[in-house]
């Protein structure tokens, strides 16, 4: 019978602590310590038996030798934080290999224990990891609730602007003919109006979600190039009907990166979007990626009708909208380069933006190849020369 109220509500739970080391002793040391204070643990001998483990079943906690034969603990633990981002691990480590588990901390693990340490030091680690992952549990179930309500009053704002907006197309393709100039420029507009609208709800749904949850943790290998390509394709019709012409150039043998295809899509689709809105008839738009060092760069270039340094200081501002003569008529929200923002400072990215009036605009994005933790992004605004 356990009296204890703790090790009750561990055992009730079905929390796990996970034992990663290729050293017997450590393992069997480590399991018997924390199977006396209640908790319910499992124990493996390799990194890919660690990995082969959380892909069966989650566990809250993770004791992780970083010097294992084969997948080795640092590679274990980047490979971790997709699969369950609320396990809390846990690093243990010879004195030599310190340096190596503070990195480990930078990549995300929760603490590190130094060999040799006692069952009490164990078990308070272990304590405070295991405190931490049902903190972590909790804010995302909160942080799923919030989602769930966001995706209903997305579709409960989007449905009925969406069946206006068929109502309208219909109207104009079957009666537009019957109706005077005055009524087809209003209709028209009406039409322009309801995808402003449905634009505007599309672009509040992705910040809010950024806002609540941050950036997409599944990520898988992307293709720079075969995204900068879909990208400018689809906004081809946009440009031809504007007289601009867009361009790429792509870097020979771009390495793949691990970037969520969704958020990349959308960062460079916000970008090349305005550069062709905001041009000028016979005007150019060029999107180059490169990659240097860890990084890939994405410049996305126009030769429209630039800003002044004041407009800049408020350009990724949310619902910030230049306004002028030549802006008046040119529909958004005044969220894309928001979003643009918080997915490059999500990721650790950088942000810089040059324009001068009547010369264009130049932005420029820089992404680590592997995903950025906490980092923030950098926004330099300057005057082109």
């Amino acid at each position: 019978m356990i009296d204890d109220p703790q090790q009750k509500q561990r055992q009730e739970s079905g929390t796990d602590v996970l034992i990663v080391d290729d050293e017997e002793s450590i393992r069997q040391g480590c399991a018997q310590a924390l199977t006396k204070s209640g908790f319910r643990v499992e124990t493996v001998r390799s990194g890919q038996e660690c990995l082969d483990f959380v892909a069966a079943r989650k566990a809250a906690v993770v004791l992780l030798d970083l010097k294992m034969a084969g997948i080795s603990g640092q590679e274990v633990l980047e490979r971790l934080r997709p699969i369950c981002p609320e396990t809390s691990v846990v690093i243990i480590t010879g004195y030599a290999t310190v340096e190596s588990a503070v990195q480990a901390l930078k990549t995300g693990a929760y603490d590190f224990l130094s060999k040799p340490f006692t069952p009490a030091q164990l078990r308070t680690v272990v304590e405070r990891a295991l405190e931490r992952y049902r903190l972590a549990v909790e804010k995302r179930r909160l942080q799923q609730e919030q989602e769930d309500l966001l995706l209903v009053m997305y579709h409960d704002l989007k449905s009925p602007l969406a069946t206006v907006k068929s109502y309208l197309l219909l109207l104009s393709q079957h009666e537009g003919d019957k109706l005077s100039d005055a009524s087809r420029t209003r209709l028209n507009r009406a039409i322009e109006r309801t995808d402003t609208q449905l634009g505007l709800i599309e672009d509040l749904c992705m910040l809010s979600k950024l806002d609540i949850a941050g950036p997409n943790v599944v990520s898988e290998p992307v293709e720079p190039a075969d995204i900068c390509r879909q990208v400018v394709e689809s906004f081809a019709e946009l440009a031809a009907e504007k007289n601009v012409t867009i361009t790429c150039s792509l870097q020979k043998n771009l390495p793949a990166v691990a970037w969520n295809r969704d958020e990349t899509e959308r960062l460079l689709s916000n970008l090349v979007s305005n550069a062709v809105k905001y041009n000028e008839p016979g005007g150019k738009v060029t999107v180059v990626v490169t990659a240097e060092d860890c990084s890939v760069k994405i410049v996305v270039a126009d030769t429209g009708i630039g800003m002044s340094p004041e407009e800049q200081k408020r350009l990724f501002d949310r619902f910030y909208r230049i306004r002028n003569e030549k802006t008046r008529y040119i529909s958004g929200s005044g969220l894309g380069l928001s979003i643009v923002r918080k997915i490059v400072d999500a990721r650790g990215g950088t942000l810089r933006v040059e324009s001068a009036l009547g010369k264009g605009s130049a932005f420029t994005v820089v992404l680590p190849i592997h995903k950025g933790g906490s980092s923030r992004g950098k926004e330099e605004n300057s005057r082109d020369r």
